[in-house]
């Protein structure tokens, strides 16, 4: 298990709850894995606090970290918006297109959607969705 967080002080608390796990400091829109790194990619709440710009050369790159037949569970827009509110006390930057257009970004970048379904949030929500990569390469 790996895990990928901008915060060194988010990396601690993670190494201090799953010590056998491997965490490492970055960010998500520069860094990059091996091909083949992971049967799963798991990301909940976190893509949509990246700039859209960042996201968009992001998701092309997701499926080549994936082996053949591999998953991405997500938590993604429901509807565009970008805008920084105040969250628990401090500001907190969001960022996302709507559900049709992740599932369209996906699509193109080669997932198999298997569902997506809002989660509602208050007055407002989200979309969690899965998705897969082909479980063979074609020629």
């Amino acid at each position: 298990m790996t895990g990928l967080d901008v915060s060194e002080v988010q990396i601690a608390r993670a190494r201090t709850l799953v010590p056998e796990a491997e965490f490492l400091v970055g960010d998500i829109a520069t860094w990059d894995a091996e091909p083949d790194s992971f049967d799963a990619i798991v990301s909940l709440y976190a893509l949509i606090h990246v700039p859209i710009a960042d996201q968009r050369a992001l998701i092309p790159r997701l499926p080549r970290w994936l082996v053949p037949g591999g998953y991405l569970l997500a938590i993604v827009g429901h509807s565009q918006w970008t805008g920084t509110e105040d969250y628990l006390g401090a500001p907190m930057f969001w960022d996302h297109a709507d559900e049709a257009t992740y599932v369209a970004w996906l699509e193109q970048a080669g997932f198999t959607m298997h569902w997506h379904r809002f989660v509602p949030e208050g007055a407002s929500g989200h979309t969690l969705l899965l998705a897969q990569t082909p479980v063979t390469i074609p020629p």
